[in-house]
């Protein structure tokens, strides 16, 4: 459970960008430009529910995509099969290199 030191985030000015940034849990949010309504609204949104979820993001992982090894290994399996080929188009010993490093 994160350390209760009884101070919230600030609202910051991200220099390269202009934007308005809060740090929740090691993570930076951009909130749009700094200075706005919009941006200023965001966050006290942001702090709201961070603080009614007990100081933790309500889900950290909501905005990054799932990967896998196996999004990762078939998509470039299916390249190497076609890829690492002899000029006849019988297969090269990379394939079975590579069919043993996958198991």
């Amino acid at each position: 459970m994160p350390k209760l030191n009884g101070k919230v985030p600030k609202y910051r000015l991200h220099k390269v960008s202009g934007q308005a940034i809060v740090t929740l849990d090691s993570q930076d949010h951009y909130l749009g430009e700094h200075g706005s309504h919009e941006s200023k609204a965001k966050y006290d949104r942001m702090i709201a529910e961070w603080l009614a979820n007990g100081r933790r993001n309500a889900n950290p992982q909501a905005d990054k995509p799932t990967l896998t090894i196996n999004g990762i290994i078939a998509p470039y399996w299916e390249h190497a099969k076609s890829y690492y080929r002899k000029p006849d188009g019988t297969p090269t010993m990379e394939i079975e290199t590579l069919r043993q490093a996958a198991h």
